[in-house]
């Protein structure tokens, strides 16, 4: 396997090529997506002016939905979102934890996420890359569109969970989350 692989980057340049080098997109591919999408959502909502910070999915199934709306294909089925998320934690490229004390009357028991500085990272080197092979350019387009489309539900739900303490009704998130086609937190 080591000649294969050695053949298969043979005059690679950076590990920004080894990435996105024909022999590991396909083994790639579903993580470096999902990374990549998390990345981007964190940017639109930044350069909407929706939140400054950094913003989390409200739970797997926010995930799920962002997949689905960034890219022109199904995501993966739960489990297999899950699992990819675990992994991606394991390798510290995003956080995930269980919703916060004050918006879990609305999410349970679920898991909020979002990307850090080392999926940041690797999201930039995905960026620099010469083609596009996990279509962000197509999915910062679909994103901005979404996020314009619905811009005032994200604000809303962003200033209620900046104003949110430990003892706010699960009815406010429930109303809001309706309104989210993604839900978020802060």
């Amino acid at each position: 396997m080591r000649v294969e692989f050695d053949a298969a980057f043979q005059g690679a340049s950076g590990p920004g090529a080894l990435l996105t080098a024909p022999a590991s997109a396909a083994a790639l591919a579903e993580p470096l997506r999902l990374v990549s999408t998390l990345a981007l959502w964190d940017e639109v909502v930044r350069e909407a002016g929706v939140y400054g910070g950094n913003i989390y999915l409200a739970s797997e199934k926010s995930v799920g939905q962002l997949l689905r709306t960034a890219h022109a294909i199904a995501p993966p089925s739960p489990a297999e979102l899950a699992e990819s998320l675990e992994q991606l934690h394991a390798m510290e490229l995003l956080y995930r934890f269980p919703v916060a004390y004050k918006f879990r009357g609305a999410h349970g028991a679920e898991r909020q996420c979002r990307i850090n500085g080392w999926g940041r990272l690797l999201f930039r080197m995905l960026n620099d890359t010469d083609g596009d092979r996990y279509g962000i350019g197509t999915a910062r387009e679909r994103l901005a569109r979404h996020i314009q489309d619905h811009r005032d539900a994200y604000l809303r739900g962003v200033r209620a969970a900046s104003a949110a303490d430990d003892h706010a009704g699960a009815r406010i998130w429930e109303e809001i989350h309706e309104e989210q086609p993604i839900p978020v937190l802060i």
